[in-house]
């Protein structure tokens, strides 16, 4: 989708987010490069990612683990340009009913739910680092392709 400026709509996983954040990140390099060339376009986050993204951010082990107050801080202030969105109760039983269908169970689900809420809100192309969680009935439509 492209906005009323001509602009995309740009979604990002969890570990884009955390490569984005740090220059310790194997993929920081890659995941910056990819995220400074939109710098024109609308950028969304599916809320969860963004609640992995703290889960993440408060649980590495030390030194690399920060406080729940700083997650908050850091997640606000490097992505407040962000808009965060996310599935209601159909979208949420839509999201099953697509992993079921493909022939997957478990953690797809999550998967299925991130595209689904981040293609709902107008995203075409989706990065992530984890390509194979987001084939067939996860992918809602999505370009989505790996940083680079």
């Amino acid at each position: 989708m492209t906005t009323s400026n001509g602009s995309r709509v740009i979604a990002w996983d969890t570990n884009c987010l955390l490569a984005i954040l740090s220059a310790r990140d194997e993929n920081h390099q890659q995941t910056k490069a990819s995220y400074d060339s939109h710098h024109d376009d609308r950028h969304v986050i599916s809320v969860h990612s963004w609640l992995e993204c703290f889960s993440v951010l408060t649980r590495r082990p030390k030194p690399w683990r920060i406080s729940p107050k700083d997650a908050i801080k850091t997640l606000e202030l490097s992505f407040a340009h962000m808009k965060i969105v996310g599935l209601d109760v159909a979208g949420a039983r839509a999201a099953m009913r697509a992993v079921q269908d493909a022939g997957f169970g478990g953690g797809a689900v999550y998967d299925a739910a991130i595209a689904q809420s981040v293609a709902a809100s107008g995203a075409t192309i989706f990065y992530t680092w984890n390509l194979r969680h987001f084939t067939g009935a996860t992918s809602a439509g999505l370009d989505v392709r790996r940083p680079g």
